[in-house]
């Protein structure tokens, strides 16, 4: 079946494991317009007790751009724990995120496709001997995202009974986009259409979609957007900001699986760190990603108290400077700001709610070529999905692939956490071999996937590190935000350095003698 329209050279980049090539040998995958198709895989044998097999549906990844679910053969996964496995397309980029910012087009279109293939679940699944009581929302990535804000939605409630979110979710920084008007506008004038929301959607339906996708891709940054904020719109997917959502606690209450690997965005660096590249890739990265805690035009960021307070955290101790220890804090640093923390709060969040587990994948691949990572690298981004889908028993690859065996023992333990966690809501049916505990905010542990299987502690995991991020650093976000909350007339008052903030709690009064003077009495405590 086709897969939806994206670019090829960034879908390319985004195929780390080369599925396409593994799969399609001498051929490439074929992308159209017309691509709202789904997989469904159905396990052999008898059902079980007569209710019908467990669903999971799998929403691909791709950082909604690019992806297919043809690249996911899931007749491993399907037979050997004895669930159906369904895998849908939804749209990319633009033709999936475009908003007209009103009900005319809100956007969110590729999350409504995913919704579909849902609703299509519940509506047939039957027809294959499947449970359509029983099912799995399951993602890697931007299908992880995806999953995550299904929990939210109130359009997904009682289509799915639990969710595996894997390296994602929108707690992460800008998961969540803004509309793009400047698309907009180069779409408009383009195709010479109306400047009127309708007139100007009903204008780009008529648009030749290759040329309209091709002009779509200069403008990168499509997703998922808040469109219940939108004019008219009467069943917006999200209807206010997720996070918002969650700590309200208006979620789908299912029990959740959420885990990430411990070197995320390892491929992103090439070579040994030294500190003054350590300091400076730091200091760009936070800059990057800063933004005023208020819309206030008065308020001013100070971005070097942000860099200090990351920079003492991660910057290692180590005499004389090693590189190879500068390379690996500031892995850590990437992978615990993006991955690491937003999955401990997503969890914690949840777990009020609902059965949670988290994990950490930390298994490294023995099979060469799959396997194809410098020495010093353990588990990318989607190098978990190997051992989790079974890829040691697909018959599908080309040329076959002699696969380790520690490998394939590690992703039938692995598979056999998954199918239960499908089936039964819990990763684990019996203690006698392997103990994961529920994460709780009384005991929130994170289990660990590896060689010896088995819950982290302070010695084996940083739990500091995602404390520093999920709880210290947003102060010192609101500390370094700088603002004048006085009349337009009156001068701003500069901020008073850490150090003295440090020591002292200041009581201002402050009395206005003219517009341009200002005198403080400060009571030390």
């Amino acid at each position: 079946m086709p897969s939806c329209l994206q670019d090829k050279k960034s879908f390319e980049n985004n195929d780390v494991l080369k599925l396409a090539t593994r799969l399609f040998p001498g051929k490439a995958l074929e992308f159209n317009e017309d691509c709202l198709y789904l997989n469904v895989y159905v396990p052999d044998g008898k059902t079980p007790r007569g209710f019908g097999w467990p669903v999971a549906i799998w929403l691909h990844p791709g950082d909604f751009m690019v992806g297919s679910p043809n690249l996911w053969d899931a007749t491993a996964l399907a037979i050997k724990q004895k669930v159906i496995v369904v895998t849908p397309a939804y749209r990319l980029g633009a033709l999936g995120f475009l908003s007209m910012m009103d009900d005319s087009a809100p956007g969110n279109v590729g999350l409504l496709d995913q919704l579909a293939a849902m609703e299509w679940v519940q509506e047939h699944i039957q027809h294959f001997n499947g449970s359509a009581t029983d099912v799995v929302l399951w993602g890697h990535s931007a299908g992880s995202i995806s999953t995550s804000l299904h929990l939210i939605s109130e359009l997904s409630a009682g289509k799915f009974h639990r969710a595996i979110t894997m390296s994602g979710n929108f707690m992460i920084h800008n998961a969540i986009k803004n509309p793009n008007p400047n698309a907009i506008l180069s779409l408009k004038e383009e195709f010479y259409c109306s400047e009127e929301p309708a007139e100007l959607l009903a204008c780009l339906r008529n648009a030749p979609v290759a040329t309209l996708f091709a002009k779509t891709l200069a403008f990168d940054d499509w997703g998922p957007i808040v469109d219940g904020l939108f004019k008219n719109v009467t069943k917006p997917f999200l209807k206010e900001d997720p996070k918002q959502l969650l700590e309200d606690g208006r979620i789908n209450r299912v029990p959740l699986m959420a885990g990430y690997t411990d070197m995320e965005d390892v491929n992103s660096i090439n070579a040994d760190i030294s500190k003054s590249l350590f300091d400076d890739t730091i200091r760009q990265t936070v800059i990057d990603d800063a933004l005023p805690v208020t819309d206030n035009e008065t308020c001013t960021l100070n971005e070097e108290l942000l860099v200090d307070s990351i920079l003492f955290y991660y910057t290692p101790t180590s005499i004389p400077e090693d590189p190879t220890i500068y390379r690996r804090k500031y892995i850590d640093f990437t992978t615990d700001k993006k991955y690491g923390s937003s999955t401990f709060e997503f969890g914690m969040f949840v777990s009020k709610y609902s059965p949670t587990y988290l994990y950490r994948f930390d298994y490294k691949l023995k099979t060469s070529p799959i396997a194809d990572v410098r020495d010093w690298v353990t588990v990318p981004h989607q190098y978990d999905l190997p051992i989790v889908w079974g890829m040691p028993y697909w018959t599908s690859l080309s040329p076959q692939v002699i696969w380790n065996t520690v490998d394939k023992k590690t992703s039938d333990i692995v598979m056999g956490l998954f199918g239960n966690f499908t089936k039964y809501s819990i990763p684990v049916q019996s203690k006698k071999t392997i103990q994961w505990d529920p994460f709780t905010k009384e005991n929130p542990r994170i289990f660990l996937i590896d060689k010896n299987f088995s819950m982290s502690d302070s010695s084996s995991f940083d739990y500091k590190s995602l404390k520093f991020w999920n709880e210290y650093y947003p102060k010192i976000v609101l500390a370094a935000n700088n603002c004048c909350n006085m009349t337009a007339s009156a001068n701003c008052l500069e901020p008073f350095p850490l150090t003295v903030i440090s020591f002292f709690i200041f009581n201002f009064y402050l009395y206005r003698i003219d517009y341009r003077n200002i005198f403080i009495v400060l009571h030390l405590f």
